[in-house]
């Protein structure tokens, strides 16, 4: 079975075919790597999914989130009760 290998070119959206060597380079991955996505790929028929405990990490920024909008919700109504205004950045 052979395999062709496209990269998409950025400002046209286009698929460009290269060889194998061009595609190992671009995405800067070893052969072998290549190699296991193919054999995935044939073996089932679709690309590998995420089997790492799925997506843990938003639900817990999102939470964190809600607390931080309810605490400075809570810390500004008592700042704008005693006529104190403040500015501030939140970033994660």
């Amino acid at each position: 079975m052979s395999v062709k290998y496209f990269v998409r070119k950025h400002k046209t959206k286009t698929n460009i075919q290269v060889c194998r060597a061009a595609f190992i380079g671009i995405l800067r991955i070893i052969p072998n790597r290549l190699k296991g996505v193919l054999a995935r790929y044939w073996k089932s028929g679709c690309i590998a999914t995420e089997n790492r405990g799925g997506d843990r990490k938003e639900t817990d920024v999102c939470s964190t989130c809600l607390q931080l909008q309810e605490q400075i919700k809570f810390e500004k109504g008592q700042l704008k009760s005693k006529n104190i205004s403040f500015a501030f950045q939140l970033s994660l």
